[in-house]
């Protein structure tokens, strides 16, 4: 569960499409943007979205919501 800090037509339900798309939307927007302003200092934060990023799509993306919409990339 969340905090109540974003209503829940933004994140979407526990477990749903929207809250899986909303989170992996975001973390590769990070690491896009950490790309962009890169340094030696960026590049362990860039590896820990991305890892992350791939945690999720394999987790719970593949099989279950690849049908729905397009995965985000870095």
């Amino acid at each position: 569960d969340l905090p109540r800090v974003a209503s829940v037509e933004e994140l979407g339900e526990n477990e749903s499409s929207r809250r899986l798309r909303k989170m992996a939307e975001s973390i590769a927007a990070f690491a896009r943007n950490a790309k962009h302003r890169y340094s030696a200092s960026y590049a362990d934060a860039i590896g820990m979205r991305e890892h992350d990023l791939e945690y999720l799509r394999i987790t719970h993306y593949v099989g279950r919501f690849d049908n729905k919409w397009s995965y985000p990339t870095t």
